[in-house]
Parts: structure tokens; C-alpha cells; sequence
């Protein structure tokens, strides 16, 4: 059975007092005791623990209603209702402060007295049950391990947790009235988080930098939700902080040794492309040396055309393979570009067919046509020459054949690689893309192959970077097929200009003085002898002081200057070309592969380009037009 409710009745009056005690307790309330001043209600509080007070404000003794129920008030969290025949404003005012719970005016009426307790009660419980939820949330937010806090609108800190003082090194204090913006490493940082959690209403695990006391930076994750007020308009954020720093250092250790092995994989392949290449460069020289000994013999201009001819033909041949060879080896990864999926399959396979014909593999093509993809070449290069290789492996020593194929299926791109080999036996298909795991040499006893287990596994990661997929069919003794599928892109044609406009904006953009640095005399003669014929004026250098020197006697409006130099370094030309005419472009130019880091730096020492080594008079022209002069 449901309690009543216990009420306590502080009146002087005795007939009142007994006359509001009948009146409570006919309306269904328990009255525990009644007392006639403010000392005597303190005591008998203390005793009986009432669930709600009547008190009038005039009473004997040394302290009034008002003054009883302020001591009660700082004391018990009891509510009060002041019963009054009093119309003095001055009374009034003052039982304000003691933030009463409701006036009931002598003469009472049953029904106001009712409602008005009942009111009471009500708001006493609802009141309770707001603090006891404050304080279970100020337990969860002060006990979480997680560094909460809340800001205004502004970024003004109004509250953290000690886990986010921990996490900051600031005393509460310090924090207090911070404005959480400071804090930011990347000020942008703050102001796209603010566009994305007003949008949505919330943000998780938004990525930022953040400095500590010590100005040490921290990555974090912000998981956070929006403050609104009574209209619906936001006031504020509140949300959590969590620090992954070191998480990010174990990934870009992990990345790191990653990138390591895929390189060591990379270089495992190169080993396999050697006698390609030998064979490629031999057959290139041959050549070239026996037309123009042909030419040189009849002394026949149209012998030596045909040869010049021949000799442009297999340098530029020569010159796509070292650049596909250098591309594949870099560290770094190169960007995506839109190309036919049959330009990476036959750039390995110039460097390897010849290896497998002679280990009596015969490679059939059947490519049919089909969209461009979007793919980071070298990358891609190193899938195919892992399938050839595997494939080629899978047949040694008896030989067999290897038929790739290229077609469309729905929105993808194909590639298969069947080859006649000895198959793979089907509890060994689903370690195949683990890193380390190899089939060479376990099947049929081969031990003369042995692989480094990373070649599937370092491929797999490749194409699903590219947004495809590998898949094997295989049975032991009967060959495998290995398929990658990579989303079809689309042809993008590039726009050309008729060649008369061409030639007019090559015409409007050529500068007047260039000057060729290269320790290679012949190459600073083909620059003056290239140019010349452009209607340049042309002046070379074979070491980085000489051209510091022409520099100093007259202006030059473009440089062309290799990297690697011998006596001053490049980059200190580079410097003193600037210093002593900033308005002057410089393109480096190298016959090695240069990284990234190397390119940005000698930008900012002030290049306006770079060439890579072999290049044709075309390349030069567009560096020239490109620089805008």
C-alpha cells in the first residue's frame, strides 16, 4: 500500500493548527506532529524527516517563518508552502529568497490547499529525480576515461573531465575559459570541424592535431554533438577526445615496413626482368651500330637518312624501357593516370618473352578492346610481371602455355592469366594472398624454386587499392587462371590544336636568351644545336661555376640545368641563378629518377620545372611554353 505523504504544520495558532490538521488528513495526508515556532520545526524535522512543510511566516520567537524556512532550506531538501494573512510586501520579498514551493492565503480553501501540495510534491519529485541525473551524468563525466568537455559556440571552453586535464597538462583552472581553437595545430582544422557537426548535428571520430601544455602535438578523434537552446539554435558542442598518437605511429611503422618489403619485392622482380632487358639493349644496339656503319660505309644520303631515321626509332624505344624500369622501381608511389590496361601487360612483356620462349613457354594474347583504366602504371606493372612470373614458374621445366586475355565484363576491366602449368592444390588456395606463404618449391618436390611468399600478397593489396579484385580457379596437375578485375573508366581524349595554332603560341611564348648547364658536352651541343634551330639564342656550360660566370655578363631568360653536377652542387647554382635574376626559369633535368621530396625542394629554392632524361625537343618546347614565357 502506497505511503501517504507526511506532512509537517508550523502554526502558532493552535485552533488553526487543528483545524488545517483535520483538513489534511481528510484529504488523505498524514500529519505527524504540528508546532507552533521555527526552533521547534528545526528539531522536529531533524526527527521526523516530513515529505512537506506548512509554515506560516509570522510566528513567536526569536525567528520568523521566513528565517525558519532558510535554515530548513540550507539543511533539508524538504519542500515548503508558506501559509500567510499577511499582505506586507516587505514579508513577501524576503520569503522569496527561501524559494518556497508555493502561498496558500488565510482563510484556506480545501481545494487551492489540495492542489497546491499536490503541485508541490510533484515538482519536489521531478526536482529530485533533475539531480539525481546531474550527478549520476557529473559521475560519468568526470569518471570516463575519455576526455570530455563542452564549448560554446565560439570555442569557449565551459567544461572538461580530469581525463581531459590529463590528456592537455592543464590545470582546470588554465582551462576554464580557453578558447578550444587555440589548441588546434591546423586552425582550418577547427572551422571545417564546426561546418561539419552544424551540418549534420554531430561528428565521429573527426581527425585533427592538437597541442598539449608542452606544445606537444597529439593526433586525436573528436566525437562530438551539438548544443541547442530552447529554440532549436545551437549554443554550444559537447563531445569526447581520444588520442591515437600512438596508434598512428605503430600504422606508419606498419606502412613503412610494408612499403620496405613491397620495394624488396620489387627489386626480386627486377632480378627477373635482368636478361629481358640485357637482350632488349643488345638487339637496340645492334641496331642502330649496323645502320649507321651501313651509312658511313656507302657514304649514300638516303642511307643516312634511313639510319637517323632508325636511330631516333630504337632510342626512343630504348628510352621508354628505362623509363618504364625506373618507374616500376621507385620508392614512392607515382600517380594514377587513365591508360589502356594493354600498355602495363606489354611493357613487362617486352622484357620477358623472350626469357620464356626460350624456356619453351609460348604467351598468346587475346585482347579485345575495351575501356581505359585508371591506374598507377608502375604498380601495375608489378601485378602483371608477378602473374608471368608465377605463371612461367608453374611451368618450368617442361614448358607450356600462357594465355592472357583482356575484355570487358559489365562495368570492369579483365585480365586473365591461364597458364598450363602444374596446378595448385585446393588447400593451398586460400593462403595464396597471405603475406609469406609460397607453393615454389613444395610442389612436385621443385626446390630449384623457391619465391619470397610476398608476390600474391603485395598484388592483392594493389588491385584492392585500385578498387578491383583477384580471383583463382586452379586444380593440381590441370594449371591455374588468375583474373583481376579493375573498374572500367572510360576514354578521355586529350584536345589538340590545329598545328598552324600550335606553332603561333609556340611563336608568342619563346623566350630570347637560354642558357644549357650539363657536365655531357654533347648533350650542350644538342641544346644549342636544337634551340638554335627554334630561333633561340643559345649559350651551354659544362660545370656550374662557368655558367655562374656567363650569368654574370649577360641575362638569360630560361636555364636548363642538370641536377647532378660536378664541382658547385646544383642546387647552390640554382640559388645564385635566382639571386642574381629572379625573373630568370630555371628547369632541372636528371637522368635518374628523382623523388618527390627532391622536386618540391628545388621549386622552393625557385625551379620552375623538371625534365626527365631522355627527352625529345618536343619535351623541351613544352617546358619552355609551359613556364609561360
Amino acid at each position: 500500500m502506497k505511503a501517504k505523504p507526511q506532512i509537517l504544520i508550523v502554526e502558532d495558532e493552535l485552533i488553526a493548527a487543528e483545524d488545517l490538521r483535520i483538513t489534511l488528513t481528510n484529504l488523505g495526508y498524514e500529519v505527524p506532529s504540528m508546532v507552533s515556532s521555527g526552533r521547534k520545526a528545526i528539531k522536529e524535522i531533524e526527527k521526523k524527516k516530513p515529505d512537506l512543510i506548512l509554515m506560516d511566516i509570522k510566528l513567536k520567537g526569536d525567528i520568523d517563518g521566513v528565517e525558519a524556512s532558510k535554515q530548513i532550506r540550507s539543511r533539508f531538501n524538504i519542500p515548503i508552502i508558506y501559509i500567510t494573512a499577511l499582505s506586507d510586501n516587505d514579508a513577501l520579498q524576503r520569503a522569496k529568497t527561501t524559494e518556497p514551493f508555493g502561498y496558500i492565503h488565510k482563510p484556506i480553501e480545501e481545494n487551492e490547499l489540495h492542489t497546491t501540495i499536490e503541485m508541490a510534491l510533484y515538482r519536489h519529485k521531478m526536482e529530485r529525480k533533475l539531480k539525481e541525473s546531474e550527478e549520476r551524468y557529473r559521475t560519468l563525466f568526470e569518471d570516463s576515461r575519455d576526455a570530455l568537455y563542452i564549448t560554446t559556440r565560439e570555442g569557449k571552453i565551459v567544461d572538461v573531465n580530469q581525463s581531459m586535464l590529463d590528456l592537455s597538462g592543464y590545470t582546470r583552472e588554465e582551462m576554464l575559459g580557453m578558447n578550444i581553437q587555440k589548441k588546434y595545430v591546423n586552425h582550418t582544422d577547427r572551422a571545417d570541424f564546426q561546418e561539419q557537426i552544424e551540418k549534420k548535428g554531430f561528428v565521429r571520430d573527426y581527425e585533427v592535431k592538437f597541442l598539449t601544455k608542452d606544445r606537444k602535438e597529439m593526433d586525436c578523434l573528436i566525437t562530438a554533438a551539438v548544443q541547442r537552446n530552447h529554440d532549436g539554435s545551437i549554443v554550444g558542442y559537447q563531445g569526447s577526445i581520444r588520442d591515437i598518437t600512438e596508434r598512428k605511429k605503430a600504422e606508419a611503422e606498419k606502412e613503412g615496413l610494408h612499403a620496405r618489403l613491397v620495394h624488396s619485392e620489387k627489386m626480386a622482380g627486377i632480378g627477373t626482368l635482368a636478361s629481358g632487358i640485357a637482350h632488349e639493349f643488345n638487339n637496340l644496339f645492334q641496331i642502330i651500330k649496323g645502320h649507321m656503319e651501313f651509312a658511313q660505309t656507302t657514304k649514300r644520303s638516303e642511307d643516312m637518312e634511313e639510319a637517323s631515321a632508325i636511330v631516333i626509332h630504337n632510342t626512343d624505344r630504348g628510352a621508354k624501357i628505362i623509363k618504364d624500369l625506373l618507374s616500376f622501381a621507385r620508392e614512392e608511389p607515382s600517380e594514377k593516370v587513365l591508360c589502356d590496361i594493354v600498355e602495363p601487360i606489354e611493357s613487362v612483356l617486352l622484357l620477358t618473352e623472350e626469357h620464356f620462349k626460350k624456356n619453351n613457354i609460348n604467351i598468346v594474347r587475346k585482347y579485345n578492346k575495351t575501356p581505359t583504366v585508371e591506374v598507377n602504371k608502375a604498380e601495375m606493372q608489378q601485378v602483371f610481371l608477378n602473374m608471368v612470373t608465377n605463371a612461367r614458374d608453374a611451368m618450368l621445366p617442361e614448358g607450356g602455355k600462357l594465355e592472357i586475355s583482356v575484355k570487358q565484363v559489365g562495368e570492369n576491366v579483365e585480365v586473365s592469366f591461364a597458364d598450363s602449368g602444374k596446378g595448385i592444390n585446393k588447400e593451398n588456395l586460400g593462403k595464396l594472398f597471405e603475406p609469406f606463404y609460397t607453393t615454389k618449391g613444395a610442389i612436385g618436390n621443385d626446390d630449384n624454386l623457391q619465391g619470397t611468399g610476398l608476390g600474391l600478397s603485395v598484388s592483392y593489396g594493389i588491385v584492392k587499392r585500385h578498387g578491383g579484385t583477384i580471383e583463382v580457379i586452379s586444380k593440381a596437375g590441370k594449371g591455374s587462371i588468375f583474373t583481376i578485375k579493375l573498374p572500367a573508366k572510360g576514354k578521355k581524349a586529350e584536345e589538340k590544336l590545329p598545328k598552324d595554332e600550335k606553332r603561333k603560341e609556340d611563336r608568342e611564348s619563346l623566350p630570347l636568351n637560354i642558357l644549357a648547364v650539363d657536365d655531357e658536352e654533347d648533350l650542350c651541343k644538342m641544346f644549342v644545336k636544337w634551340l638554335s634551330l627554334k630561333g633561340f639564342r643559345v649559350e651551354s656550360a659544362t660545370t656550374g661555376k662557368k655558367a655562374i660566370h656567363l650569368f654574370k655578363k649577360e641575362k638569360f631568360d630560361f636555364v636548363f640545368l642538370d641536377i647532378i653536377m660536378p664541382g658547385i652542387p646544383s642546387i647552390e647554382v640554382l640559388e645564385k641563378i635566382k639571386k642574381l635574376s629572379p625573373k630568370t626559369k630555371v628547369i632541372m633535368m636528371s637522368g635518374k629518377l628523382i623523388g618527390k621530396d627532391l622536386v618540391n625542394e628545388l621549386r622552393q629554392k625557385g625551379s620552375s620545372g623538371f625534365l626527365q632524361k631522355p627527352f625529345k625537343i618536343e619535351d623541351i618546347m613544352r617546358a619552355i611554353k609551359g613556364t609561360g614565357l
